[in-house]
């Protein structure tokens, strides 16, 4: 009966709770409800925003559902969205129609109404999570004292609590040292989607290949109604560095817009081991002081109750950049010791340091897109070296002739099996999906919240 039914994505509400906290409510088929863990999810805000016209309010629902409407082939329905937003989309459309032919891009945005929006403000803000990126943007702009915009529920995600409180402490200090201000942004909705299916039926890691970048900077639209102009968003690598599709760069950041807001995708012309020497660097010597960085995406952070689990791969490789540069790690929110390079050259010996940017793209992608950056601080290494911090002269000379190539590829092979495994699961629950959600939302939601308990 239903087989022909158009595919659609309703935004059916948006409430405003306690005039900070934004419920979107939504309706779909059951044919693409495999897609979304629930109907509903939240953004919250340590500001009020219930002022803001709801054209501005639809923004962030939208940037999370129209990646997925392009990729299913599916319409959506909102009530009022903002003009300069629906523009920039169809642009961005237009960018990813030519990275992603497996997609249907057959969708229509259906606005009832359609707001022209203008703010005219001057002020600066910087999507801020405390990491290479972000503190080397903040580093460039600092005499426009950007406003801090800082997430939970991207790297960190809304059940990690404590993870979040020492995060947001360390922001915190880092506001007020620098004397500027800074929003904390809650939300639910990197657990929206069901990511891995989309990965698996794709061929790519979704949330980093398509989402990120139009999710994160969206959830700060409503924020800029009164003083900001234009967001900054560290790059994750040069434009030039860039050798497959990715969901926040240039080409794509640049062109979202709403209301008069302008977004720069910011510090393109460096790399992560070029931020780190020519920009945090010089900034530790001017202010004879160091910024903690937290760039762990690791689970292990949770069992070592740290910000920066100190064993994984990012990590790893955010100590080596800046163990290269002189710059003590323990000064920057790590804690490690003498006995951490032997680790990280037996890691590599041993072939188990997954040199990848996130654990999703091993099993989604065929290219290892962490082996650049890790060329990057081999390529950095001097032919003298003129300290030994942490024990790390031993290393940087044996690390200087390590074929990296020839490790990627063998890390390719080795996560097949796992690759398969995730494919195989997924496979799976698409069998048994229309069984699951024919079970009522209170029975899954118990049954959700005591696998959660088990782990």
């Amino acid at each position: 009966m239903f087989l022909f039914e158009r595919k659609y994505i309703k935004i059916d509400e948006v409430k405003i709770q306690e005039k900070r906290r934004l419920i979107f409510k939504l309706s779909f088929p059951v044919r693409i409800k495999k897609y979304f863990v629930s109907d509903s999810f939240y953004v919250e805000y340590d500001k009020r925003i219930d002022h803001v016209d709801r054209s501005i309010l639809q923004i962030p629902a939208i940037s999370v559902l129209a990646p997925v409407a392009w990729a299913i082939g599916a319409d959506i329905y909102v009530k009022e969205l903002d003009k300069s937003y629906l523009e920039s989309l169809n642009k961005i459309k237009s960018i990813m129609k030519k990275w992603f032919s497996n997609f249907s891009f057959s969708t229509q945005i259906n606005a009832e109404k359609i707001v022209s929006n203008k703010f005219s403000n001057k002020g600066y803000a910087l999507l801020f999570s405390g990491g290479i990126d972000a503190t080397t943007s903040y580093i460039r702009h600092k005499s426009k004292k950007p406003q801090l915009i800082s997430i939970w529920g991207n790297a960190i995600l809304p059940e990690e609590t404590t993870l979040w409180e020492k995060c947001k402490e360390k922001i915190t200090e880092f506001s007020e040292q620098e004397k500027v201000k800074v929003n904390f942004v809650e939300t639910d909705i990197h657990c929206f989607i069901y990511e891995n299916l989309l990965s698996v039926e794709f061929g790519l890691w979704w949330w980093g290949r398509v989402g990120h970048g139009l999710a994160m900077l969206s959830l700060c639209a409503p924020l800029t109604k009164d003083e900001i102009g234009t967001i900054l968003i560290g790059s994750s690598a040069r434009a030039q560095d860039f050798r497959y599709p990715w969901g926040s760069t240039s080409f794509i950041d640049n062109k979202l817009s709403w209301a008069d807001v302008k977004i720069v995708n910011d510090c393109t012309e460096f790399n992560r081991q070029e931020k780190i020497r020519y920009v945090l660097k010089e900034y530790i010597k001017a202010k004879e002081s160091y910024p903690f960085l937290r760039v762990c995406n690791s689970s292990a952070r949770a069992s070592s109750g740290d910000l920066n689990c100190g064993k994984c791969e990012k990590c790893l490789r955010t100590i080596s950049g800046l163990v290269l540069e002189n710059i003590d790690p323990n000064m920057c929110g790590f804690n490690i010791d003498s006995r951490i390079f032997d680790y990280i050259k037996q890691s590599f010996v041993n072939r188990t340091l997954k040199i990848t940017e996130n654990p999703g793209t091993v099993l989604f992608d065929q290219t290892a897109p962490g082996t650049n950056q890790w060329k990057f601080i081999q390529r950095e290494i001097p032919n003298e070296i003129s300290h030994n911090l942490h024990n790390s002269k031993e290393f940087f000379e044996w690390f200087r002739n390590f074929d990296l190539t020839k490790y990627g590829q063998d890390i390719e092979k080795k996560i097949e099996l796992s690759k398969l495994f995730e494919i195989l699961k997924i496979r799976l629950f698409n069998c048994i999906a229309p069984v699951w959600y024919s079970i009522p939302n209170n029975v899954q939601k118990a049954i959700r919240k005591g696998k959660r308990g088990q782990s």
